[in-house]
C-alpha cells in the first residue's frame, strides 16, 4: 500500500524513507519549492547510495516535478521532448485538453517518453561500471494521459469488461468519506458513454508500461549485471475506475492505496523462486529493505522496517499495519484482514 494516494507526498515519502506525518510533506511540492531547512534532516535513496560510494542513474519521474537535485545523481538523463500526436477519433478526448485524453498516439515508440526513459535505463545496464551502482527508472505511465502506441490498444478487444462496481457503494459512508470520491468524472463519463474508451487506454498504458519494464529487464539479463542487481518495482498509488463512483486517486479506499510491489533479489547464484508475500505492507519500508540488502546502514530518521524477512519468509510476521496519509489528519490503517 502507498504511503500517500498521490504522486508528490508518495514519491518524497518513499525517497526520503519518513511519513507524512512526521515530515509535513502532505501535498503536492516539488522539491525545488521545499524550503531547504524542512528536507535538511533527509537523505534521499539516490543520495544515500551516492554518498556510499555507489555511481546514481536516474531517468523519467522519479521525484515529482524535481529532476535533478544537487548531490543526489552521478548522472540524469533529461531527452528532448516530442509532441504526442493523438487519434483522437480513436478513443476519448474531453473537450481540447491534453492531459484529459483517453486515445492512441501515432508517433513512432521511440518518441514516446517513457521509451527514452527505459532506452537510457539500458544504456546504462549496457556500460561497464568500476563501482556499484543505483538506477532509477521512472515509468510515468499509466497516469493521465492515457495515451499511447495503437498496438497496445490493439490487445483489447470489444467489449472491455469494468471492474466490479457495487452501484450504491457511497449510500452507507460518512460525508468525510463521500467528499474523496470524484462524482463529475463519473457522471462525464456516463453521459458521455465514454467508461469503456476510458477503461481500455488505462489497460493500454498498463501494457506499454509493462513493455518498457520488459525492455529494461531484457537488457538487465543481457548485461554484465544481471546476477548481482537488485530490481525493485513499484508504483507510487493506485486508481479509481469507478469503483465507489470515483475516478482517479486521491482517497483512502483500497483502489487508491493498494499497489504493486515486487524485489527481486537474483544474488543467490541461481534463479530465485517466486513468493508471495499477502500481508499488507508499505512502501516506506522500502528505503529499510534495500539498506540492509546492500549491507547498508540506514539514517536514524528512516520510518518503517525492512522487509529482509519477508524475502526469506513470505509467513514472517510484519511488525505493523500499512498506513496511508493523505492531507494531515486523513489516514487509513491497512491490516492483513481490515482497513
Amino acid at each position: 500500500h502507498c504511503v500517500a494516494p498521490a504522486c508528490s507526498p508518495s514519491r518524497n515519502a518513499l525517497l526520503f524513507g519518513v511519513e507524512p506525518f512526521h515530515s509535513g510533506l502532505y501535498p503536492f511540492y516539488t522539491l525545488d519549492k521545499i524550503p531547504a531547512k524542512v528536507l535538511e534532516p533527509y537523505t534521499s535513496l539516490p543520495r544515500f547510495f551516492k554518498e556510499h560510494g555507489y555511481g546514481s542513474f536516474g531517468a523519467g519521474k522519479i521525484h515529482h516535478g524535481s529532476k535533478a537535485k544537487p548531490g543526489e545523481w552521478t548522472e540524469y538523463h533529461q531527452p528532448k521532448n516530442n509532441k504526442l500526436i493523438y487519434n483522437a477519433e480513436g478513443g476519448y478526448v474531453q473537450g481540447n485538453s491534453r492531459k484529459m485524453a483517453f486515445c492512441p498516439t501515432t508517433n513512432p515508440l521511440a518518441e514516446h517518453p517513457d521509451y527514452k526513459t527505459a532506452s537510457y535505463g539500458i544504456e546504462v545496464l549496457k556500460r561497464k561500471h568500476d563501482k556499484p551502482f543505483f538506477l532509477a527508472v521512472g515509468i510515468v505511465k499509466p497516469h493521465l494521459a492515457f495515451v499511447c502506441p495503437q498496438r497496445f490498444f490493439d490487445l483489447y478487444p470489444d467489449p472491455i469488461t469494468p471492474p466490479p462496481i457495487k452501484t450504491d457503494d457511497l449510500s452507507d459512508v460518512p460525508w468525510a468519506g463521500r467528499a474523496m470520491a470524484k462524482l463529475n468524472d463519473d457522471y462525464r463519463y456516463r453521459t458521455n458513454e465514454a467508461w469503456e474508451r476510458v477503461h481500455r487506454s488505462y489497460l493500454a498504458c498498463i501494457s506499454w508500461a509493462d513493455f518498457n519494464v520488459g525492455r529494461v529487464l531484457d537488457a538487465l539479463a543481457a548485461s554484465p549485471h544481471a546476477d548481482n542487481t537488485i530490481v525493485v518495482l513499484w508504483s507510487d498509488h493506485g486508481y479509481h475506475q469507478g469503483e465507489k463512483r470515483s475516478f482517479r486517486k486521491f482517497s483512502l479506499w483500497e483502489e487508491a492505496t493498494r499497489v504493486p510491489l515486487i524485489i527481486w533479489d537474483p544474488r543467490a547464484g541461481k534463479a530465485p523462486a517466486s513468493h508471495e508475500c499477502k500481508q499488507a505492507v508499505s512502501l516506506i519500508n522500502i528505503y529499510r529493505t534495500l539498506a540492509e540488502l546492500s549491507g547498508l546502514k540506514a539514517p536514524k530518521y528512516v520510518d518503517g522496517e525492512s522487509l529482509v524477512p519477508q524475502l526469506k519468509d513470505p509467513a514472517a510476521k510484519v511488525k505493523g499495519p500499512a498506513i496511508t496519509t493523505w492531507g494531515r489528519g486523513n489516514y487509513s490503517i491497512r491490516s492483513d484482514d481490515w482497513r
